[in-house]
């Protein structure tokens, strides 16, 4: 059973394995009606060093369908410019690979 996040599931059979590559053929594709409808939305305050990867991460994992990093008062981290978005790129890509998992 594949796949690909457009909301469907397809049943496959693998015709070729490799170190490297696998070539499936697909056979019939369906809804999928395990996913949950709810969206799951967290907001998670910035976190120093790889404590905010892991919340993304987890997130991720429990089904989190949004994540909004909060800028707060007393936050001990403090993004600007640049910085921003080399971060916010970063945490997409962990929430990526943990997708992936």
């Amino acid at each position: 059973l594949l796949f690909n996040g457009n909301g469907n599931d397809y049943t496959a059979t693998i015709t070729e394995a490799g170190t490297k590559r696998v070539e499936v053929e697909v056979e019939s594709a369906a809804p999928n009606l395990t996913e949950s409808n709810l969206e799951i939305v967290l907001g998670q305050t910035l976190s120093k060093g790889d404590r905010m990867d892991y919340a993304v991460q987890k997130a991720v994992e429990m089904g989190g369908t949004r994540i909004v990093p909060l800028a707060t008062e007393r936050s001990e981290v403090k993004l600007k410019g640049d910085r921003e978005d080399k971060r916010l790129r970063h945490w997409r890509q962990v929430a990526i690979s943990a997708a992936e998992q």
